[in-house]
């Protein structure tokens, strides 16, 4: 249709239908490519919520991560963990996703990585990074996913506390707060 209203509903209605036929994935697949930027989003969150995670699925998804548009980026993001494929490819893109300009979408890949629970060194890293972040809500997820991945990643925990607390001990005091928080959630499950 050449409206993009239609095909915005239309990708979202195909979502709700919980069925991830392979005529269902085509269409959604191909709405990944529209020129409408909304269209690109309900296509990704129509994904996300059907679970299916093919490598044309995911290879669609990972395009999106380099989306012109901050919510197709953020939507990408949020689709990948709901797909729980913590594969390299994914872990990369959503990694890049950390230096975003957009600070929702630093928030989303964030959130996205402490989900799909691969305590890597280079997502610790990355996470550790921001919480360094000028956004407090960007540094407060940032915090939270880390310590879900100390809780699904046990062995990591000392690492993690101690460098938290190298961390804390190079941060201003207008950010040390998320530092913290991270921390009381390693002593709160018991890990440190």
């Amino acid at each position: 249709d050449e409206d993009s209203d239609v095909r915005s509903r239309a990708a979202a209605s195909l979502g709700q239908l919980a069925v991830g036929s392979e005529a269902v994935l085509s269409g959604l697949l191909g709405l990944l490519r529209d020129e409408a930027s909304d269209v690109r989003d309900r296509a990704a969150a129509s994904l996300g919520q059907l679970g299916v995670g093919s490598e044309a699925v995911l290879s669609g998804l990972l395009g999106l991560l380099r989306d012109e548009s901050w919510n197709v980026r953020y939507r990408a993001a949020a689709s990948l963990d709901k797909l729980g494929v913590g594969s390299e490819a994914v872990l990369s893109g959503l990694l890049g996703l950390l230096r975003d300009e957009d600070s929702a979408v630093r928030y989303r890949a964030a959130e996205s990585l402490g989900q799909l629970g691969v305590g890597s060194e280079a997502v610790l890293s990355g996470l550790l990074g921001l919480l360094r972040d000028e956004d407090r809500s960007v540094r407060d997820r940032a915090a939270e996913s880390l310590s879900q991945l100390a809780q699904t990643n046990r062995q990591s925990a000392p690492r993690m506390a101690q460098q938290l607390r190298t961390l804390l001990d190079e941060t201003k005091d207008d950010k040390q707060q998320e530092i913290y928080k991270a921390l009381d959630g390693l002593a709160a499950a018991g890990l440190i």
